[in-house]
């Protein structure tokens, strides 16, 4: 697979005075995420028109040939492009937006956030404990991170029926209401905190009219709006999962080295697989700088006791990993799991209990219980510290467990040792 769009965003985002709070009636949800090379996109919706909205940047509607989201709100968007613009920072609607140009000290990975709700028995109330993305979300707004990674499935229910036209108000993925109420609400308070990487899983692809790809492809996706009313069941569009490396649908964000050690994260979207073709990342990684990969489908996970190597692909794709490459971060599976399955190999962590239900046939098999789940990563230049925060059923975070990941130099694959106690304040409060 070729990779034709590299983000050389070497900087990162660190947001002040952003705190946005839960949008109101008339309070736009405001954000800012890597789109493409060298651009960030600020994004915002809002109940009135883009030209409406006061901001130190011009805002123009997220609509090209795509379908309305909903009548009653406009997606809005501004591109920066950061190799041409002398900016470091934009207000919308008074609030304000600093960014700095180094990489990120702290990380946030989350995933698999939304309300299974699909018509069983089994699904999830929507609410409180047995859907605590919201509490989850405000518990890691407390962390201050430098940076976001969002590993996918933010919309976790079909279309009623087969998604046909007129079968129902309740279930129908084109109507705005569905997106605010199981995402853009409860991460309300998170979203404007710092910049993110939002990549989506199988239950946002075009495999079928019955996920949630237009609400993707309209708010989140890194690629202009191409969602059309009449697009067929198996898509070609770029932002579709079954994109191939030289598509929009993969891209390098490179980070140059600040208080923390340059990084690159090549951000892939996987629920098809993977191409034959993967050998050309090798090139792209290269030999010098740290990388991870994120990926919504993990490339190999434990099923209870059993090791799953990942369909379609992923497995072959796995062994040519480069040793600069340290941390795979992905979901899918609804739980978290760290796995280094050979000796300085790429570790792959599953960000995957962050709010919609938990994968019970496996929980029973979890060290640490029932708990959802996100990880901080905190980043100096002789290691990262991996923690695992989970929450408790008042939705609090504490630490579980730390781990020291060390990539040596010259680089050589990553070594990862468990800390003898989890760095609490990791999941409580802003990194010093």
């Amino acid at each position: 697979m070729k990779l034709s769009l590299l983000i050389s965003a070497t900087f990162s985002l660190i947001l002040g005075s952003a705190n946005l709070g839960a949008a109101g009636a008339n309070e736009p949800y405001v954000w800012l995420q890597y789109v493409d090379t060298d651009l960030l996109s600020v994004r915002a919706i809002s109940t009135g028109s883009c030209e409406e909205l006061k901001a130190s940047i011009a805002l123009s509607e997220r609509l090209d040939n795509t379908i309305e989201a909903n009548p009653k709100i406009a997606v809005c968007e501004a591109l920066i492009d950061l190799r041409k613009s002398e900016i470091n920072s934009v207000t919308v609607e008074g609030h304000l937006f600093n960014f700095a140009r180094e990489a990120p000290s702290r990380v946030v990975v989350l995933g698999d956030t939304g309300c299974k709700m699909l018509g069983n028995p089994e699904d999830q109330k929507c609410e409180g404990a047995d859907w605590p993305f919201e509490a989850l979300a405000k518990a890691a707004k407390k962390t201050a991170p430098d940076l976001i990674v969002h590993v996918g499935d933010q919309i976790y229910r079909y279309n009623c029926g087969r998604g046909e036209e007129g079968c129902g108000e309740s279930h129908q993925l084109r109507d705005w209401s569905i997106w605010k109420d199981d995402f853009f609400d409860p991460v309300s308070e998170l979203l404007p905190v710092a910049p993110w990487i939002f990549l989506h899983g199988n239950h946002e692809d075009c495999r079928s009219r019955n996920r949630a790809w237009r609400g993707w492809m309209l708010f989140l996706s890194m690629v202009p709006a191409q969602a059309t009313p009449d697009a067929p069941v198996a898509s070609t569009l770029k932002d579709c999962l079954d994109a191939k490396f030289d598509t929009a649908a993969s891209r390098m964000i490179r980070f140059s080295a600040g208080s923390a050690p340059a990084l690159n994260i090549f951000a892939h979207d996987s629920a098809a697989g993977l191409d034959p073709s993967w050998k050309d990342f090798i090139s792209i990684v290269g030999e010098t700088e740290e990388t991870w990969i994120a990926t919504h489908i993990p490339f190999v996970s434990f099923w209870r006791t059993r090791y799953v190597p990942a369909p379609e692909g992923l497995p072959n794709f796995r062994h040519g990993i480069p040793e600069a490459v340290s941390l795979i971060l992905s979901g899918h599976v609804h739980l978290f799991q760290a796995v280094q399955d050979k000796p300085k190999a790429a570790i792959q962590v599953i960000a995957g209990g962050s709010g919609t239900k938990l994968d019970e046939h496996a929980i029973t098999d979890t060290i640490y219980g029932e708990g959802y789940s996100y990880v901080v990563l905190d980043r100096d230049h002789a290691k990262t510290v991996m923690t695992v925060c989970v929450l408790d059923k008042q939705g609090q975070a504490s630490a579980w467990r730390s781990w020291n990941i060390v990539q040596a130099s010259p680089i050589s694959g990553p070594v990862m040792s468990p800390l003898e106690e989890a760095v609490t304040s990791a999941c409580t409060e802003p990194a010093l």
